[in-house]
């Protein structure tokens, strides 16, 4: 409740001392309640101004939120683009190790006093096929770790704006009711 009260207070302009002492002995004596009903009861006991203030103050850590988000969509992105990039590049190095090996194999055959034994040539051929290996799972593995974080990041940013945009709407709605007239 204090975090998301400190943003408001502390996005675009901001309340009085008098008045964020206010809220933060209103907010004590409401206790544990739910971010929103702790803000629409808060909100019921100020002026129509202060009110429209922290809306605007919402809205604007609304629009924020979604910007940030749309950052992070860009850079995921990017961090994709790079690790097409970068198994492209494996491809290509592991194009050239089979290349080596052929012209490797066909040096073999033309040079008898070869001193390396076929044994030897296998295990380096197969040393240089793992570690190519070992570099496109290691590739892979943080392309997956990238892909979570961002997806968890896209999730808490979308739970943000809605919860956000739901305060936005009970705030109006209280705004509403404060400026008709009592029934009688």
């Amino acid at each position: 409740i204090t975090d998301l009260t400190n943003k408001v207070l502390n996005a675009q302009g901001s309340l009085s001392l008098v008045e964020q002492k206010q809220l933060f002995d209103q907010i004590d004596k409401i206790g544990g309640q739910s971010p929103i009903s702790v803000l629409v009861d808060l909100t019921s006991t100020f002026d129509q101004n202060t009110v429209r203030l922290i809306i605007g103050k919402l809205e604007r850590l609304r629009e924020a939120i979604k910007a940030t988000l749309a950052a992070d969509e860009a850079n995921h992105e990017k961090s994709v683009a790079t690790f097409k990039a970068m198994i492209e590049k494996l491809q290509e190095l592991e194009d050239e190790i089979r290349n080596d090996e052929e012209k490797s194999k066909v040096q073999l055959k033309s040079n008898e006093n070869a001193k390396i034994s076929e044994t030897e040539r296998k295990a380096t051929n197969e040393l240089l096929e793992k570690q190519s290996n070992t570099a496109r799972e290691a590739s892979e593995a943080q392309l997956e770790v990238a892909t979570d974080n961002y997806e968890s990041r896209t999730a808490d940013r979308s739970r943000s704006i809605a919860i956000i945009t739901q305060v936005i709407q009970l705030l109006k709605a209280s705004e509403q009711e404060q400026q008709q007239p009592p029934a009688i």
